[in-house]
């Protein structure tokens, strides 16, 4: 790999690595974020439930959901906020910050 390409870093943890948290290390979700959830209908409709409300959770302006498409993309699912990727708007992997 030349120094021009990125690399891709993957962090994988062996179950027992993570259950050293206590109550401390927790996030609360509102009522209203699950009762949402619970008449989701689709696959769709959970994760444009599940990116409204990480925007409210963590106080951001804007999130997305992009799922890998194949080895070189992502495919943007949903989007709260400012829409400033169109949803058919290919995200490469590669070099871009999303990847």
């Amino acid at each position: 790999m030349s120094t021009t390409q990125a690399q891709r870093i993957e962090r994988i943890f062996a179950p027992d690595e993570l259950n050293g948290f206590d109550d401390s290390h927790c996030i609360h979700v509102p009522v209203a974020f699950i009762h949402e959830l619970t008449f989701a209908d689709s696959l769709q409709a959970v994760l444009d439930i599940v990116v409204k409300w990480v925007s409210h959770i963590f106080q951001t302006d804007r999130a997305s959901i992009s799922l890998q498409k194949d080895t070189n993309q992502l495919k943007l699912y949903t989007i709260n906020g400012n829409q400033a990727i169109p949803m058919d708007f290919p995200l490469p992997i590669d070099q871009t910050f999303i990847g």
